[in-house]
């Protein structure tokens, strides 16, 4: 008996299996985008505890075709926070929380996606909310928040960030120190360059202009003042360590009242890491433009006396 014919019939078959395979392949198809976003809607209804794969597959779809979809996905997500803005059932408060848990997840993930959600007004759509919101109480006394306005203060805190090298406007300490440092052989600083820099303190911070930084310090402190617990507490004392960056804003939460609660918070409302932020809101009023100055004259001068 030969061997030959067999192996061809096999080499013959395992051709015709693999052609099927590719025009499998090639004959599925991904659903249309508005059936994936539906798709999502509800199961964000039916748990929230699914955001995280949710927004894996969201991401994933932002990223595809040079971001050929991120605007459908951000206004289909958005859209719907809108509605539940304003319906009155249960399921609202519930809904909410998970579309901002997914939205603030997108937005840390896709960097380009901010943009697009501050164009579709989510800056406005969730001031609005925070405005509008008080806590309430249990039974025991203790303020209960609603699980949705942690989530809405995580996704207007991914609206702050940028990335640095976009925003030379907000500049700190130790970097002035070794950009004069190195650029500088005698104690009195470049004046152009100072008033460059105390100009580009009014500047914007991540996608919200100085209204919106100014109407956001207001919700923080009304936050802070309420002694609100830990977990909430964290974020909004977050939110103020990058708004006071800008120093007319940390004078503005000085003046708000904002400084003697922070030192006033109970321990329910602390958090780890609490020092280190609260330290940094603490220098951010310190130091204005002029003090910024005198450090830096010090530090020169004491560097210079070092190096006799």
């Amino acid at each position: 008996m030969s061997l030959g014919n067999s192996a061809t019939s096999l080499k013959e078959d395992e051709t015709v299996n693999t052609s099927n395979v590719d025009q499998e392949e090639e004959a599925v198809q991904l659903p249309p985008i508005d059936d994936i976003l539906s798709a999502c809607i509800r199961l964000l209804q039916v748990n929230e505890q699914l955001a995280f794969p949710v927004r894996n597959l969201l991401v994933m779809i932002c990223s595809q075709n040079d971001g050929q979809h991120r605007q459908k996905v951000l206004s289909h997500i958005i859209d719907h926070v809108k509605h539940y803005c304003t319906a009155s059932a249960p399921l609202s408060e519930s809904m909410l929380s998970a579309l901002f848990h997914v939205l603030a997840l997108i937005l840390h993930e896709d960097v380009m996606a901010r943009e697009v959600a501050s164009q579709a007004g989510l800056i406005k759509i969730a001031l609005d909310l925070l405005s509008g919101w008080n806590p309430g109480t249990s039974d025991d006394g203790k303020l209960q928040v609603s699980k949705w306005v942690t989530a809405c203060l995580l996704s207007v805190d991914q609206l702050l960030q940028l990335d640095p090298k976009m925003t030379p406007g907000i500049v700190d300490l130790e970097q002035l120190k070794k950009d004069t440092l190195n650029t500088a052989n005698s104690i009195v600083i470049d004046e152009k360059k100072t008033k460059d820099l105390q100009s580009s303190f009014g500047s914007t911070v991540g996608f919200l202009d100085m209204q919106d930084q100014r109407r956001l310090l207001e919700i923080c402190c009304r936050c802070i003042q309420n002694q609100l617990p830990s977990e909430t507490m964290h974020v909004v004392l977050q939110l103020c360590s990058t708004l006071t960056k800008v120093h007319s804003v940390a004078v503005s939460f000085l003046d708000a009242g904002g400084l003697h609660a922070l030192l006033s918070l109970p321990t329910s409302s602390l958090f780890p890491g609490f020092n280190n932020v609260a330290a940094a809101i603490i220098r951010h009023i310190l130091e204005d433009p002029h003090t910024l100055q005198q450090a830096m004259e010090l530090e020169i001068a004491i560097a210079s006396l070092g190096s006799k």
